[in-house]
């Protein structure tokens, strides 16, 4: 595949555009393949599977470009730095079978999960300076998925690190502002239960009744998150 020889993706010059999930309309897939098929020289369509191997999924049965997908707020430059963090994954590693592994992907959160964060502080300190405390409040939960009672444990646990004690519903809602976290829905647009996040959907408005939250997947690494507690086990 010669991966070696090729330069890294560009990560400038990305383009703001709405990029939607449903077929029909602008896809990071369809942006990648465009970007491999001028760097790599590979036909356009279909040339994702060419440069990641889609044939051994990922945890939880799923295809590396949902995996990926849903460590991004959908933005272009995402997805364009998680892979190239990718690419230097492969690089690095001793198996080299002509595509992105697995293995590849996981080496690669970490240094992707730093530079979420980064993007982060860029965007929320000048709105709230005291963000760094909320995120001590999201670490101490211990895993992606908690309650609202959970999250007002820790908070209270952590009250001595803040000049003035916002409410801990107020913090949770400023978290879900920026996609920090969401919150679950019994059903949606198509009808199924999922997590309503304001990157997807700029519109939503915080549910401070939910019965459960989460924090975004992208950050995970960076907070030092598990997936699940041994409490929830696989829920």
């Amino acid at each position: 595949m010669g991966f070696e020889d090729k330069n890294k993706i560009t990560e400038a010059s990305v383009s703001y555009i709405g990029w939607g999930l449903a077929s029909g309309g602008p896809t990071l897939k369809n942006l990648m393949e465009k970007r491999f098929h001028i760097t790599l020289g590979f036909q356009e369509h279909g040339s994702w599977e060419k440069v990641f191997d889609e044939e051994k999924e990922m945890t939880g049965h799923q295809k590396k470009y949902s995996h990926i997908l849903d460590r991004t707020f959908l933005r272009p430059r995402d997805i364009i730095k998680f892979t190239n963090e990718i690419l230097n994954a492969y690089k690095n590693s001793p198996e080299q079978n002509g595509k992105f592994s697995n293995a590849n992907v996981i080496e690669a959160r970490t240094n992707y999960s730093e530079y979420l964060l980064s993007e982060l502080d860029d965007e929320i300190r000048k709105h709230y300076p005291d963000y760094e405390k909320y995120l001590e409040i999201l670490k101490s939960l211990g895993s992606l998925q908690f309650t609202s009672k959970d999250f007002e444990n820790a908070a209270s646990q952590r009250k001595y690190i803040f000049n003035e004690m916002v409410p801990h519903i107020e913090i949770m809602s400023r978290l879900f502002h920026f996609s920090v976290i969401g919150y679950s829905s019994p059903g949606g647009i198509t009808g199924g239960a999922g997590y309503v996040w304001k990157h997807k959907d700029r519109r939503a408005k915080f549910n401070e009744n939910a019965t459960n939250y989460r924090i975004h997947s992208g950050f995970m690494e960076v907070l030092g998150l598990k997936k699940f507690t041994k409490s929830r086990g696989g829920r």
